[in-house]
């Protein structure tokens, strides 16, 4: 099973770096962005137009408001391309190579809310 911590990590610590946006592909076939900002890191995980035209925004809102503990803090975002992502936003003033930054079960939250 892959272990979405360490994708986000890599994915981090490469666009910390290069200040740019890094991106990696599941073994699911979502894509996982990581857009570096001042004290912050944009997370994103979520679908490119071929298969983000298969979400639902409907069920997506319906099943984010159901249980906001869990999914709350991904906020849904759909692109004018048909890509569907949820994103979070990561405070992280003294980023460190290896840090952990959301852990598997937060990422896999991420991941049901779109399918």
């Amino acid at each position: 099973m892959e272990n979405l911590e360490e994708l986000l990590t890599e994915a981090a610590e490469k666009a910390n770096s290069e200040k740019m946006v890094a991106t990696r592909k599941t073994s699911s076939g979502m894509q996982l962005l990581v857009y570096p900002m001042d004290d912050n890191l944009l997370v994103a995980l979520g679908f490119e137009p071929e298969r983000g035209r298969q979400v639902r925004a409907e069920e997506v809102l319906r099943k984010r408001s159901r249980n906001m503990a869990r999914y709350g803090a991904w906020l849904p975002a759909q692109l004018l391309d048909g890509s569907w992502y949820v994103v979070r936003r990561l405070y992280t003033p003294h980023f460190s190579q290896g840090e952990l930054l959301l852990s598997n079960n937060d990422l896999s939250f991420a991941q049901e809310l779109l399918t």
